[in-house]
């Protein structure tokens, strides 16, 4: 082996390294000037993406105070809407109670009289047809049934009401 050409050789590649590392320096240093060029554009879109947040803020600031209100508009219906559905229950509660009472009545005064029409005429009573027992008017019925069907939506809204 000879030792000439592998001096050559070592020396050229010394030479190659050299040259690639002041490349790669060269390209460091290159890098670091861009980088330094791009910051200034960046701090320079700071205040344009500062500004760009603070109006989306505002939007949504905005948005939410309108949300806000509007729940407690909506609060204050559905307490107003509540207190409506109680008295409407509470005056077919006393609808409901004033009917029975005043049909409990009824059927007392209709058993008397039927009592005191058969001491007294126990003959002519079963010759007559008897009369039917008058039941309460069909208004008085739909009444009733409208009580209760008020009844039963006002619990259900209640119940809706307290899921909120």
């Amino acid at each position: 082996m000879e030792i000439g050409p592998l001096k050559e050789r070592l020396k050229a590649l010394e030479e190659e390294n050299k040259k690639l590392t002041e490349q790669e320096s060269a390209l460091e240093h290159q890098a670091r000037i861009q980088q330094q060029e791009e910051e200034p554009q960046s701090l320079v879109d700071v205040p344009s993406e500062k500004s760009q947040l603070g109006k989306q803020n505002s939007i949504l600031e905005t948005k939410y105070n309108q949300i806000n209100a509007e729940i407690g508009t909506t609060r204050i219906n559905m307490q107003r809407m509540e207190a409506q559905l109680k008295q409407i229950s509470a005056n077919l509660e006393e609808a409901h109670r004033w009917f029975k009472s005043k049909f409990d009545n009824l059927q007392r005064e209709l058993a008397r009289s039927r009592e005191q029409k058969g001491s007294v005429d126990h003959h002519e009573e079963e010759e007559e047809e008897e009369k039917p027992v008058r039941l309460p008017s069909q208004a008085c019925l739909q009444r009733w049934e409208t009580k209760n069907q008020l009844k039963f939506i006002s619990k259900k809204y209640l119940n809706e009401l307290n899921k909120l």
